[in-house]
């Protein structure tokens, strides 16, 4: 068997922005999973995992040119940017 090696990694959820803050959460029992009302996704109440739109708003300004990015894109952006930031 092939041995494996972890060189970088970051997470991004409603629990931060690194994979160490989301790690401490979790260890903590903090859960990111939430009842949200969103008429703009669904009519009905819902549980999910959702980055606010602060968190969100927060990240977006360190990613440059997110304006003509989607949601999704920005986040793998600024997610990839903190994993490269742990091999400088």
């Amino acid at each position: 068997m092939q041995k494996v090696f972890v060189e970088s990694h970051n997470i991004i959820s409603p629990l931060g922005n690194t994979s160490e803050e989301n790690f401490d959460h979790v260890k903590n029992g903090t859960s990111g999973v939430q009842i949200h009302r969103r008429r703009d996704i669904d009519d009905s109440d819902f549980w999910a995992s959702i980055i606010s739109k602060v968190q969100f708003a927060a990240i977006s300004s360190g990613v440059k040119n997110s304006g003509g990015l989607t949601r999704f894109e920005t986040l793998l952006i600024a997610s990839i940017n903190g994993a490269l930031k742990v091999l400088r």
